[in-house]
């Protein structure tokens, strides 16, 4: 019986990919539109269309422990931010919030029932992953090498900064994030899934692609001179070198001795744009690991939580509970959770990332593996780099990429060991 349902699993692997997998990559590949529309941005409006198959399909897999599990917690989260507007300091932001938190737990639905009943759904979130950022990338290399924004850019075209008292142009890419802060956060969290693309194909020329979309990534980490960034991107290289062996990536060798030297060559060509943002940053005084005013900011949303330990100041309420810094937001995402829900909720999601690492070891794929170390392991660094972490689609997308991977075992993940392609 267990060789049957193996085989079946392997054809299964080896058949085309169905609805559901186009589903899956579609869903991330959407992102690219980041706050094009405001409220309305095109993976939102997605969302709302999705809602009655998501729902539908809740229906008729309510017999299955693990949906029922994942449906009951989206519940009583959504709940509890529904209840928190009796005491926010801010109904009319709460009440609007209350809609984004109703369509973006919908999008992790969406993603989990994708990934439940797709042909090849670890092969496909991953490519949705890299669909995603390789469309931005277009933009990003317009942006640095064109110096031309798109209208969402908060900073100008010709942005200029002081320097020692010399004004050098910013070279950015924001994409369509609006600022490039936003853009190197969705960067960070993508590149465990970009790094588990590379090591999960088989042919040369799918890794290649692959790994020139990688490269790109850090390349815009260096010219956005985010110091989140990159220290995020050095983790997750870390993290998949220690990898690297269990891997086993076959003709890793042969790529490298392409890519390496092509790197090299535009590293010595193009050292100046690479590394200039975080040499103008060092010369007009700014410290790579301190920065006072991010200090500031904590310590304003630790006194917020002090003051609201256990449920927090509600749901659209952190502007509100920041007021008197110097930003309305603390550049952090677990201080968010702890600003507007308190305790109890920050300690729950906490818990549930917790968990992911405690799944690690029921997990067969080494890939598998590396993704959620990777992943939760630069967490903490990519969760300082830019503000309204609970207010973007990608964040979502990044928790309900995170649980199919860890906590979805279908027959793919759990029996097959061949690489996939493209």
């Amino acid at each position: 019986m267990k060789n049957l349902y193996s085989n079946n699993s392997i054809r299964r692997a080896n058949s085309k990919r169905n609805v559901y997998d186009f589903l899956l990559i579609i869903t991330i590949s959407l992102l690219i539109f980041g706050g094009f529309g405001g409220s309305l941005q095109p993976i939102r409006i997605f969302s709302l269309v999705m809602i009655p198959f998501v729902f539908q399909f809740l229906l008729k897999q309510s017999r299955k422990k693990q949906i029922v599990q994942i449906t009951r917690a989206v519940a009583i989260l959504y709940l509890f931010f529904i209840v928190s507007l009796l005491w926010t300091s801010d109904t009319n932001e709460g009440l609007k919030e209350i809609v984004y938190y109703g369509i973006h737990l919908n999008i992790f639905l969406l993603i989990v029932m994708s990934y439940l009943k797709a042909h090849k759904p670890f092969n496909s979130l991953l490519i949705g992953w890299m669909v995603f950022i390789f469309l931005t990338q277009i933009i990003a290399f317009n942006e640095i090498f064109f110096d031309k924004h798109l209208d969402l850019s908060i900073l100008e075209a010709d942005k200029l900064i002081n320097v020692g008292g010399m004004l050098v142009q910013k070279k950015f890419a924001a994409v369509t994030f609006g600022n490039y802060n936003g853009y190197v956060t969705v960067v960070a969290l993508s590149l465990p899934f970009l790094f588990g693309l590379f090591a999960s194909v088989e042919k040369k020329t799918h890794q290649i692609i692959s790994l020139a979309i990688i490269s790109f990534a850090y390349f815009t980490l260096f010219i956005n001179a985010s110091r989140g960034g990159i220290l995020a991107g050095i983790v997750v290289l870390g993290i998949f070198l220690f990898f690297s062996k269990k891997i086993k990536i076959k003709k890793v060798r042969y790529i490298l001795l392409l890519i390496v030297p092509l790197l090299l060559i535009l590293i010595y060509r193009y050292y100046d744009i690479i590394f200039e943002q975080l040499f103008y940053r060092r010369l007009a005084g700014s410290s790579f690991t301190q920065d006072d005013g991010r200090f500031a900011l904590f310590s304003k949303a630790l006194q917020a939580f002090y003051n609201k330990p256990f449920f927090g100041g509600g749901i659209g309420s952190l502007q509100k509970e920041m007021t008197g810094a110097s930003i309305l937001a603390p550049h952090n995402m677990f201080l968010e959770v702890l600003v507007q829900f308190g305790f109890f909720v920050s300690l729950f999601f906490l818990i549930y990332l917790i968990k992911h690492f405690a799944q690690v070891k029921k997990i067969y794929k080494p890939v598998n593996s590396f993704i959620i170390y990777a992943a939760l392991l630069s967490l903490p660094v990519a969760s300082i780099i830019n503000s309204g972490y609970l207010l973007m689609p990608t964040f979502w997308v990044f928790l309900a990429s995170l649980y199919c991977i860890a906590f979805i075992k279908t027959d793919v993940t759990k029996y097959h060991d061949y690489k996939l392609s493209i």
